[in-house]
Formats: C-alpha cells, sequence, structure tokens
C-alpha cells in the first residue's frame, strides 16, 4: 500500500501538480461503494509479486469541486473486490491518464450512455448517475439484491426499456426529462424487479434526433424501494389505485 502511495506522490511531483482540495472526497464513503461497485472503467496491474491489482476508475460531478477522477486501486477474489489498497482522487486528467493502463477487454464501459453525446451532456449525465446511486444506497434495504451481485441482472435491462410493465416520467431539477422503466422479472423461482432510470438527451441537433440513454439500472426485491423510485406522472402501464 505504501508503495502505491508513493508512485502516486513520485508522479504529482513530476507533473507539478499538488495535493487537491478534492482529496477531502475520500472520507465519503458512499461515494467509494459507488466507485467500487459501478465504476466507468476497469482497468489492472500487475505488482511484480504475482498479484494482479484493479484499478476501478469512476468520473464524478461534485457541486463544489467540479468534476473528480477516483481510482480504487483493489483486489478481489472470484471476482469480487475484498481490499482497498489505495485511493486517488485528482481533477488533472494528465495524472488520471499517467496512472490507468489500458482498459480490460472483457470489461464493458458502465458509464451512463452507449451512444456519442458532448462533453457538456456526458458530465450532466454522469452527475445525476452518481446522485441517482448515492439515493439508492441511502434507500436499499440491508435485505435486498447487494450491489455486487447488480451486474449478473443485467441482461433484464434491454426487455425492461422494450417491454416494461409500466413507466413514469417527470422533469428534473436541471430541467431535463427523466424516464422510469418498471418491470417484474422471474429467476429461478424467484420473483423480484428490474428498474432503469433513463434520460432524454440530443443526439444529433441537425435531424432533431433524440434518444433516451439509461443512467442507472437495478433490480430489487423490496416493494418499497421499487415505490419510492414511481415518482412523476405515469405514461403506461395499468392505472395506479
Amino acid at each position: 500500500m505504501g508503495q502505491l502511495a508513493l508512485s502516486e506522490k513520485k508522479l504529482r511531483v513530476e507533473l507539478k501538480l499538488p495535493s487537491e482540495a478534492c482529496s477531502a472526497l475520500a472520507q465519503d464513503q458512499e461515494l467509494l461503494e459507488v466507485a467500487l461497485q459501478r465504476p466507468d472503467e476497469v482497468h489492472s496491474i500487475d505488482n511484480g509479486l504475482g498479484e494482479t491489482i484493479y484499478l476501478h476508475f469512476l468520473w464524478h460531478v461534485h457541486p463544489y469541486y467540479g468534476k473528480v477522477g477516483i481510482v480504487l486501486y483493489c483486489l478481489k477474489e472470484k471476482d469480487k473486490p475484498f481490499l482497498i489498497l489505495h485511493t486517488v482522487l485528482s481533477q488533472s486528467q494528465n495524472l488520471l491518464d499517467q496512472l490507468l493502463p489500458e482498459k480490460l477487454p472483457e470489461e464493458s464501459d458502465q458509464g451512463p450512455a452507449d451512444v456519442f453525446v458532448d462533453e457538456e451532456t456526458a458530465t450532466s449525465l454522469e452527475s445525476k448517475k452518481s446522485q441517482l446511486m448515492a439515493v439508492l444506497l441511502e434507500r436499499q434495504s440491508p435485505m435486498d439484491i447487494p450491489f455486487e451481485e447488480f451486474t449478473k441482472y443485467e441482461d433484464h435491462l434491454a426487455q425492461t426499456l422494450e417491454n416494461p410493465d409500466e413507466v413514469f416520467s417527470e422533469v428534473d431539477t436541471e430541467g431535463d426529462q427523466i424516464f422510469k422503466f418498471f418491470k417484474a422479472c422471474n429467476r429461478e423461482g424467484n420473483n423480484f424487479y428490474y428498474i432503469v432510470v433513463g434520460v432524454i438527451v440530443n443526439v444529433d441537433e441537425e435531424n432533431l434526433t433524440e434518444t433516451i440513454v439509461p443512467i442507472l439500472s437495478f433490480p430489487t426485491i423490496d416493494g418499497e424501494l421499487y415505490r419510492s423510485f414511481k415518482t412523476g406522472q405515469q405514461v403506461s402501464g395499468p392505472p395506479r389505485s
């Protein structure tokens, strides 16, 4: 762990980049949990001792610090992180570029969009994703499906978008149109809900083409959590009683 900290310090000296105020976010356990469980990218390095260290990377837009890159160096067992070795927080793209090796080819991006959007829109989507994830963390019951198992349910995302049981819509505080898709699902005899939250974005200003970009998707067995996301106007599905 000391070696990773020393490597970061040496790189900061080379880049003439002093300690950054955003490092205070290292105390935000909810934010670090998001970076650990739902990173935008995953990278890996060899520590020279026959161990693989995984780097979980997340962009976070903070209301005070602005856009901050979070890098968590961690060890995994059975593909699950179990120990964080070192944490780097920086607003320097140069520093982050030098810290992060090539992305693992088997890992897909888990960022908010799989379509091309401009930098301003991408930053806005990243901010909304972080805010929604924080809400989910706060509301989630300890008895619900754990974060580390969310990826096992991602095959339900497409069918939830294409054939939802219910859809709700509302305008958020930034004035963007939010759509929430709900579907009751079953896997090996176990019932659960799958929820997808998406934002309407303009992907072609010339032809005024819009699409819904998913920024959060998750399974849940918690009826209270499921109902808490049903805010706004219902646009499809059976009428509410």
